[in-house]
């Protein structure tokens, strides 16, 4: 069965994988993609992409009116934009109606989040607060995180519209994202880049390969229109290794000595006033991607630290 799809982010480090990764899985599908620069048209075209939208953020009639054309949207965009994520509700609740009318399902949701809602202030310090693993098999611990958070405005719009039943909606949060991407886009993570240019954070990562899959389960299991418990049963990390940001950096610094880069292979302490990029590095986020090993997620890619170098070289020569 053909479905018409709608992306946002598709020339983006994330949605460029996602993307080639659907285009691989269903191939007779319609996707549209909304993109800000006409050099994007060409590459996207090449891929496959049915058709591709000039256009903004902030345009957001259009985001509404593309969006209710949709049997399923994936944001891949940006996870604290909530008039983006306002107008991309009431696309979906546009396209609900039509669906009723035509006895057909509710149209899907799939939204991007990050593993910050759940990040502490520790700001380089192991608090208290980064003993707790937030697990995605608990709706009580998905409940409970805070509303100040980062995203968290974002996400609950996005459980308001599934609680509604405008849509099955879905929300995948991955943590540090590492590794080359496929997209025609960008293909470097953000947070590798951010520790090569200039921090200790427990946290977890998890390849850009592996993300890519566990999105094509969560579509699968949309398109399966299987009964959730509830609407915070519908959101999954996406989260492998644990890891600290120190010893990450210092196998950054290492291998910047080794090619060249740096005149000394040792790691000095900064403060987040010097480095106010730093900071989202220096808290803990850590949790537990239960519920998509539940339904049949297998991380198997190369760990952070055997990517780290292809990371390393890839930043350096987009720089």
């Amino acid at each position: 069965m053909t479905h018409r799809v709608f992306i946002l982010g598709a020339t983006g480090y994330i949605g460029g994988s996602v993307l080639v990764s659907i285009l691989q899985a269903y191939p007779t599908w319609e996707i549209t993609a909304l993109v800000r620069s006409t050099s994007s048209v060409g590459p996207l075209k090449e891929l496959g992409v049915h058709e591709v939208v000039i256009g903004t953020h902030e345009d957001l009639e259009l985001i509404v009116n593309l969006t209710s054309l949709a049997d399923v949207v994936i944001n891949c965009a940006d996870a604290d934009d909530l008039p983006l994520t306002r107008a991309i509700v009431d696309g979906v609740k546009i396209r609900s109606k039509i669906n009723a009318s035509e006895s057909k399902g509710k149209p899907i949701l799939i939204h991007t989040s990050g593993t910050g809602v759940i990040s502490d202030q520790a700001e380089g310090e192991f608090m208290e607060s980064g003993k707790k693993i937030w697990n995605d098999n608990s709706e009580y611990d998905i409940r409970s995180i805070p509303a100040e958070q980062p995203h968290r405005l974002v996400d609950l719009e996005v459980f308001r519209a599934d609680l509604s039943e405008y849509c099955s909606a879905y929300i995948i949060a991955p943590s540090t994202i590492y590794g080359t991407g496929t997209g025609p886009g960008n293909r470097i993570s953000q947070q590798i880049p951010t520790a090569v240019r200039t921090a200790v954070k427990r946290s977890q990562a998890v390849h850009i390969a592996d993300l890519t899959k566990l999105y094509l389960l969560v579509l699968s299991r949309a398109l399966s229109r299987v009964s959730e418990p509830s609407s915070y049963a519908k959101f999954y990390f996406a989260s492998v290794q644990e890891h600290v940001w120190g010893d990450v950096i210092r196998q950054i610094a290492q291998i910047l000595y080794e090619i060249k880069r740096i005149p000394s292979p040792d790691v000095k302490s900064v403060s987040l006033r010097e480095e106010p990029d730093l900071r989202y590095l220096a808290n803990n986020s850590r949790s537990m991607s239960e519920r998509g090993f539940s339904i049949g997620w297998k991380p198997h890619a190369p760990s952070i630290e055997e990517t780290l170098e292809e990371d390393v070289v890839a930043t350096l020569a987009k720089a």
